[in-house]
């Protein structure tokens, strides 16, 4: 056990010396290949720096997420580390592509991936930022419009006819609406706490749903317009019927589901009616959801599976997201409406994790055990 642990505690140190080591060979063997007048490839050496360069900084960049993982800690020190990781990769494509033997005006399009790489990394800050009210959304909104404008500027670019470049920019200026309308939450309204959870919550299936939808409003029209003028219309109008009955389905969900009623269904959905201490269960659920307690749910949920013969390490995976669950941090000073919210956000955080263990004992007692182990199933033991 001692061994294993100092063996894990070595391990981003190990990491940090193998990718340095490998960078510095990697920039030795270029320099004698490339750029000494003997090397084998010095005459040819403009050709292959499209790739000399950018192998080079994605290297650097995976150094450098190895070396702020082993000497910085904290929430920071994670997005740092991710953002050596993200602008490594960015700055490397970017030379790949400048460095290509294009079309100058092909080459200019490059200048938009260095935009877009910054935008992934002002996304990252914005997670930090969870437990303010405004802060968060203004950052990851500003992060939508860099990416935008910036894929906007990139397919204009490349092809000055096309309209895709409108639709992307389109598409995450919807993203920057939905982030705007989640500010409802500071309303106070109980409703409104369930709606800003699903307006922020799945951006990329949203990216998706606006692109399509933009295509075919703006796109599509156009496009077969001479064949069947109202027959597109007919088209398009049932189109957006769908579309506005989806949103207001799940947005009317979002916001009349609430915790209650989530915590109900769910308590329903456990199968363990022969379990004297179902009550014990119960209470511990709203002690974690209503008060951020795990410590009875945990001890509870170990000694349920227990009794159902769940094999330890198959137990532990399955309470794993209680065990690891953190609530966001209550700033040092605010006001009680932002208390309020920050409680709430909490609250639903919490929800989710008792949801994503109620699917797991789900999965693991229909048999489908999906790496938690091989044992007895809790719905047939307690059959």
């Amino acid at each position: 056990m001692r061994a294993g642990s100092r063996l894990k505690g070595d391990l981003p140190l190990n990491k940090l010396i193998i990718y340095s080591v490998v960078t510095l060979v990697y920039m030795a063997l270029t320099v004698l290949i490339f750029f000494i007048p003997s090397g084998p490839a010095y005459n040819s050496r403009e050709n292959y720096y499209f790739l000399i360069f950018s192998v080079e900084v994605f290297l650097v960049g995976l150094t450098a997420r190895h070396f702020a993982d082993y000497f910085f800690k904290g929430k920071w020190a994670k997005v740092l580390s991710d953002s050596c990781f993200v602008f490594g990769n960015g700055v490397s494509v970017f030379f790949f592509w400048i460095l290509l033997p294009f079309d100058p005006q092909l080459k200019l399009a490059g200048c938009g991936i260095i935009p877009i790489t910054v935008s992934i990394i002002i996304y990252k800050i914005s997670k930090l930022y969870e437990n303010r009210m405004l802060e968060g959304e203004i950052i990851k909104i500003i992060s939508y419009l860099m990416a935008g404008f910036s894929a906007y500027f990139m397919f204009k670019t490349l092809w000055p006819e096309s309209r895709l470049g409108n639709l992307t920019l389109y598409s995450f200026i919807v993203l920057c609406v939905f982030e705007l309308a989640s500010f409802v939450e500071l309303s106070g309204n109980k409703k409104a706490y369930g709606a800003t959870g699903w307006l922020r919550s799945n951006h990329a299936g949203k990216f998706f749903v606006a692109f399509v939808t933009l295509f075919v409003v703006l796109d599509l029209r156009r496009m077969v317009m001479f064949e069947s003028v109202l027959g597109v219309w007919i088209f398009i109008f049932l189109f957006l019927v769908v579309i506005f009955i989806i949103f207001t389905i799940k947005l009317s969900a979002a916001a009349n589901n609430s915790p209650e009623e989530r915590l109900g269904k769910h308590l329903q959905r456990i199968n363990f009616d022969k379990i004297r201490d179902i009550s014990d269960i119960t209470s511990h659920i709203n002690d974690f959801v209503y008060n951020g307690s795990k410590s009875g749910l945990i001890a509870c949920l170990f000694i349920i599976m227990n009794k159902a013969g769940v094999p330890i390490f198959a137990a532990k995976r399955i309470i794993a997201p209680v065990v690891d669950h953190k609530d966001l941090e209550m700033p040092s000073f605010m006001t009680r409406k932002d208390y309020m919210v920050i409680e709430e956000r909490n609250k639903q955080r919490r929800m989710k994790v008792v949801e994503t263990v109620i699917k797991n004992l789900e999965v693991y007692g229909r048999g489908s055990y999906n790496g938690f182990g091989t044992g007895s199933s809790i719905v047939q033991k307690y059959n």
